[in-house]
């Protein structure tokens, strides 16, 4: 998994975010702080995960969710979620934009 790899690295992740009552996502940052990958988690009976390099979530933020302020994005990733309910909706629009990810489950 890419997230093992950014450990063995030293990168860290922050606090998870709360986008829904059972999405979150979290930011993983290199030792100087840059920001390096997104995690998105689905908190589920069979829980959810893509990681995903932060170009292609950079990508994700500006084609799918239509934003370029960094701190509306999970005001807008919210609104995202009420409209694709479904739960493979997220999925689908990484593939459909050609975003990259790595995706394990539970």
């Amino acid at each position: 998994m890419i997230s093992d790899e950014w450990i063995e690295l030293g990168y860290t992740d922050s606090a998870p975010i709360k986008v829904s009552d059972i999405v979150f996502y979290r930011v993983w940052t290199n030792q100087a702080g840059a920001e390096i990958g997104v995690s998105v988690d689905f908190e589920i009976d069979n829980d959810f995960h893509y990681t995903m390099p932060i170009s292609d979530s950079q990508r994700f933020v500006k084609t799918v969710l239509r934003v370029s302020d960094s701190d509306g994005v999970t005001g807008a990733f919210r609104k995202y979620l009420v409209k694709n309910p479904k739960l493979f909706d997220f999925e689908r629009d990484l593939k459909i934009y050609g975003i990259w990810y790595q995706k394990f489950f539970f």
